[in-house]
C-alpha cells in the first residue's frame, strides 16, 4: 500500500484508498497535481501492485477461514480447549485466541513465570558495584508469542483507558496521564469561555484550521515523526480533591492526533498540572518505546492479563 501511495504521491495524487473496494475504479479517476490524467506507464504499474495486493488478501481470508474452522472444531470439544477458555475472555478475538495457543498454550505450564520464560518477556537486571540497572525483557524465547501477548497487553489497557474508574485511580494516585479513548467517548467541558459537548469524533469534526499545531511526537527511525494536533481545556479542578499531595489546580482535556498522510484520528484524555504545554502532552503520547519501568513489569502485565 505505501509503495502505491508513493508512486501517486510523485505525481501530487493523495487521498486513493489502496484497500478499499472500489480501487480499480477510484484510479481511473485520479489526475495529478496539475489536472493531468496519471500515466499510462504509472497507471499500469499500480495496476501490478494492486494485483499483489489482491492475490494477497485472498491468501489472507484463506488462512483465516481455516483458523476460523480450526476454532470452530475446538469449540465442540466437551472438555474446554485453550482456545475456547481465551476467546470467553473480552477483548480476545480469533486471531489473538490462535496466535496465544498454537504458539503457547498448547503445552503445560506451572506459574506465569514459566510463561514470561517462554515468551521471553522475563526481565534481566545487571548489577555491577553501585550501578543496578534493568536492561528490559529477555527476548530469548519464542518471538511471535511475545509480540502478540505484549500486543494484547497494551490493547487491554487501550480498552480500559477513558474509563471513569480508571481516571478516577489514578488522579487519586497522584498521575497524570495521556490516556488514549474511542471516538465514540464522550467529552464535556465547564467553566471554560469555548463550550465543548459530543463524542471525540463530533467534536474533532467541527474543529477549526487554527485549532491544529504540527508538531512532532519523537524522533523515528526515517526523522521527525510529524503529525497535526489540538488540544482541548475541559475543565481546571483543584487537585487536593483528589490526592492530597498534590496542590493547585490541575486541567482535565481532550487532545486529537491527525495523521498528515491520511486525515486518520486518534483521541486522547488528558489530566496534567494547569498550564502544561500541547508540545509536553504530545512528547509524552509519543513514548512508544517501552520505558525502563515499563520494561520491567512487561512480563507481569501481559501474563497477569491471561491469569
Amino acid at each position: 500500500m505505501n509503495r502505491i501511495k508513493g508512486l501517486l504521491f510523485s505525481q501530487g495524487a493523495s487521498g486513493y484508498e489502496p484497500l478499499h473496494r472500489n480501487r480499480r475504479t477510484r484510479l481511473e479517476g485520479l489526475r495529478t497535481g496539475d489536472g493531468r490524467p496519471l500515466p499510462v506507464c504509472l497507471k499500469r504499474q499500480i495496476s501490478r501492485e494492486l494485483d499483489r495486493l489482491e492475490l494477497l488478501l485472498e491468501q489472507i481470508k484463506a488462512v483465516e477461514a481455516e483458523r476460523d474452522t480450526m476454532l470452530a472444531l475446538s469449540n465442540e470439544e466437551k472438555i474446554p480447549t485453550p482456545a475456547k477458555m481465551l476467546m470467553d475472555i473480552k477483548g480476545i478475538g480469533a486471531e489473538f485466541a490462535t496466535v496465544l495457543w498454537s504458539e503457547g498454550f498448547f503445552r503445560h505450564f506451572d506459574n506465569r513465570r514459566q510463561v514470561a520464560a517462554y515468551a521471553g518477556l522475563a526481565p534481566t537486571p545487571w548489577q555491577s558495584g553501585t550501578v543496578d540497572r534493568e536492561q528490559g525483557v529477555a527476548k530469548s524465547g519464542n518471538a511471535r508469542l511475545r509480540t502478540t501477548m505484549l500486543q494484547l497487553a497494551w490493547l487491554a489497557a487501550d480498552t480500559i483507558y477513558g474509563v471513569g474508574e480508571i481516571e478516577r485511580d489514578l488522579r487519586r494516585a497522584g498521575k497524570g496521564y495521556v490516556l488514549g479513548v474511542k471516538s465514540d467517548h464522550i467529552f464535556r467541558s465547564w467553566d471554560k469561555p469555548r463550550s465543548i459537548a459530543g463524542t471525540a469524533r463530533d467534536i474533532a469534526e467541527n474543529l477549526k484550521p487554527s485549532d491544529w499545531r504540527r508538531i512532532s511526537a519523537g524522533m523515528g527511525t526515517k526523522g521527525p515523526r510529524l503529525h497535526d494536533w489540538c488540544y482541548l481545556e475541559l475543565a481546571d479542578l483543584e487537585a487536593e480533591e483528589y490526592n492530597e499531595s498534590n496542590h493547585g489546580l490541575w486541567t482535565r482535556g481532550m487532545l486529537i492526533r491527525r495523521n498528515i498522510a491520511d486525515g486518520d484520528l486518534a483521541y486522547f484524555t488528558t489530566w496534567c498540572p494547569a498550564g502544561t504545554s500541547i508540545d509536553i502532552l504530545v512528547k509524552v503520547e509519543g513514548r512508544h518505546a517501552i520505558s525502563a519501568a515499563t520494561r520491567q513489569s512487561a512480563a507481569a502485565c501481559a501474563v497477569s492479563f491471561l491469569k
